[in-house]
């Protein structure tokens, strides 16, 4: 069974949502609230942007960890909340 992270599987989702967040939403911020370009916080140079983006990308890479370590407890965790997703878009 691959057990890699997808797109598809809730926490990478959330953490793609949070990363694409911190990389284009708050850069655009700054301009269409009025502000020009030079006001925009971007990743790598602004903290709050940044921070998002890591957020989201941990998300994504400790998901993957947790079922690539082996550790059969997590492996356990990710199939009841697959299950539960799958409950939960059935209805």
């Amino acid at each position: 069974m691959d057990n890699a992270p997808r797109a598809t599987n809730s926490p990478v989702a959330i953490g793609i949502a949070i990363s694409l967040f911190g990389l284009i939403i708050m850069p655009l911020m700054a301009p269409l609230s009025g502000g020009t370009w030079h006001l925009a916080e971007v990743f790598g140079i602004h903290a709050a942007p940044t921070a998002v983006t890591t957020l989201g990308l941990a998300l994504i890479m400790f998901q993957g960890f947790a079922l690539w370590s082996g550790d059969e407890e997590a492996k356990e965790r990710a199939a009841t909340r697959r299950e539960l997703l799958r409950l939960v878009i059935s209805c």
